[in-house]
């Protein structure tokens, strides 16, 4: 969670534009969400969007840390999430925006899979989604370990990413051991690690990085 404090300088001015000046990296919309959610309080108390500022009002904004799906939403960003463990054990979850629930992030956050991993297939379901509605996406890669991939696969997953011009950013869940070695390097063109990055700065790195 973010916190921080503005003062208003002039009087008459309506705070979500207010703020959309000073905050420039927040959308005006989601400045209203986080007024409608009373996030955003002026002298301590809850405003609607249109109030006007006073000269001396203080505004106080606290920004919860982002969720993926919530950012990609904002940015009119599809979300697929894949997840996987052994050679037969994948799930597919999509998100379009506007077209899924709270529950249904629920569910996916609550999916688990177990019984071993297997790394081609995730990567494999993913390019395929490229040809099923998903042309101009990047494939963003989770692990807590090593991930080894074989040669031969190495080399088709390059030609693929050649030909269809895709980036594979990985995401290496080290915030207990950041000492740790990895094997993501051999196909990942970015990779961020929980050790040494809040996860509101992966989450809209990854969403904006292709904007």
């Amino acid at each position: 969670m973010e916190q921080m404090s503005l003062i208003s300088k002039k009087k008459g001015e309506r705070i979500d534009k207010f703020l959309g000046e000073n905050l420039g990296d927040l959308s005006r919309s989601y400045i209203q969400k986080l007024l409608k959610d009373g996030l955003i309080l002026v002298n301590g108390k809850k405003v609607k969007a249109n109030y006007k500022l006073n000269e001396g009002d203080q505004i106080d904004v606290e920004v919860p840390d982002p969720e993926p799906l919530d950012i990609a939403a904002e940015n009119r960003r599809k979300f697929a999430l894949i997840h996987f463990a052994g050679s037969s054990e994948c799930k597919l979850d999509i998100f379009l925006p506007g077209q899924y629930s709270m529950q249904d992030k629920m569910n996916a956050a609550e999916t688990f899979l177990d019984g071993g991993t297997n790394f081609k297939r995730p990567l494999d379901e993913a390019i395929q989604l490229m040809d099923a509605g998903f042309e101009n996406a990047d494939i963003v890669f989770l692990t807590d370990g090593l991930c080894e991939l074989p040669e031969d696969y190495l080399t088709k997953l390059h030609k693929e990413q050649a030909a269809r011009k895709f980036t594979v950013t990985g995401i290496l869940l080290d915030e207990g051991s950041p000492g740790m070695e990895f094997s993501l390097t051999p196909f990942c063109q970015k990779i961020y690690r929980t050790s040494e990055l809040a996860s509101d700065e992966i989450v809209r790195g990854l969403v904006t990085q292709r904007m």
